[in-house]
């Protein structure tokens, strides 16, 4: 309906009938969109707090069961990240994590925050690195104007997380980043 054109690769990398927590670098609010148009799974994703108070889309949220993180309070953040785990147990299904924790404004990676990854380690699920690549020329941050250009979803080998513990989480952190910015890299290279 956009316009946009966009691919996905790597989705031979998957097992269908698997749960993983989906890591990936956030470019826009064009990436939801390519997330949920490419992977063939039931989809929820770790997102502020603040979304749970947009009319219509936080309740559709809500009501989706997706994950709400109070980014301000670091209590309040570690508590929903508990009960991000036992709704994964509860309600099996895959996560979608971008762990810079907002979009990025100039099209550069940001630091990962270890949220997201801390929950891949405790609930034993794949973690699987994606490079989103143009979605940032597509619709920049604070405007709604779309520029109909390609854009792709690569999808990284899954990592097992059944090797690693609570004190890996820089490590885990560091390795998903590196293979982020490897995909991303492979697109601009084609």
């Amino acid at each position: 309906m956009s316009g946009v054109p966009y691919s996905v690769d790597g989705l031979e990398n998957l097992d269908p009938n698997k749960q993983y927590v989906f890591v990936s670098n956030h470019e826009s609010a064009f990436d939801i969109l390519l997330i949920v148009a490419s992977l063939p799974y039931q989809l929820v994703f770790l997102s502020k707090i603040e979304l749970r108070k947009i009319p219509f889309m936080g309740w559709a949220m809500v009501l989706g069961r997706h994950i709400f993180v109070n980014r301000k309070n670091r209590k309040a953040a570690l508590a929903s990240l508990e009960t991000a785990r036992e709704s994964l147990k509860k309600y099996p299904r895959s996560i979608v994590i971008f762990p810079e924790g907002s979009r990025s404004l100039d099209g550069h990676m940001k630091p990962f925050k270890k949220g997201g990854i801390i929950l891949g380690i405790q609930t034993n699920l794949p973690i699987v690195p994606m490079g989103i690549c143009g979605t940032f020329d597509v619709v920049k941050k604070g405007t709604f104007s779309i520029q109909p250009k390609p854009i792709r979803l690569i999808i990284g080998q899954p990592i097992d997380t059944s090797e690693y513990e609570y004190n890996d989480r820089n490590q885990v952190t560091e390795i998903l980043r590196n293979e982020i910015v490897n995909l991303k890299s492979s697109w601009t290279a084609d």
